[in-house]
């Protein structure tokens, strides 16, 4: 989400590509914005947050088929990035 703040993106798109990206109900509209105001006023930290959970809790509450469809789309996100000189392309 910090990616997205820095390249301008907004809340609510940020809210879209995680979702897509990790599945529904990944995180919450109003999540994203409390993240966005917190980086609004330059606190990037990423530790002791609201909703943050380590790693290794997160993958245990997802499945096998999340890793899978994230390895599936890999390919395509690469293209994408090399067709835009390395800057990310959101879908």
């Amino acid at each position: 989400m910090l990616y997205h703040y820095e390249k301008g993106w907004t809340a609510a798109q940020s809210f879209r590509d995680l979702n897509e990206l990790y599945g529904e109900r990944t995180i919450s509209e109003r999540q994203c914005r409390e993240w966005f105001a917190s980086f609004k006023t330059g606190d990037t930290s990423l530790e002791g947050k609201p909703g943050r959970l380590p790693c290794q809790s997160l993958a245990k509450e997802l499945n096998r088929d999340f890793f899978a469809r994230g390895i599936d789309r890999l390919p395509s996100k690469w293209e994408a990035v090399i067709e835009v000189d390395g800057e990310y392309a959101p879908e």
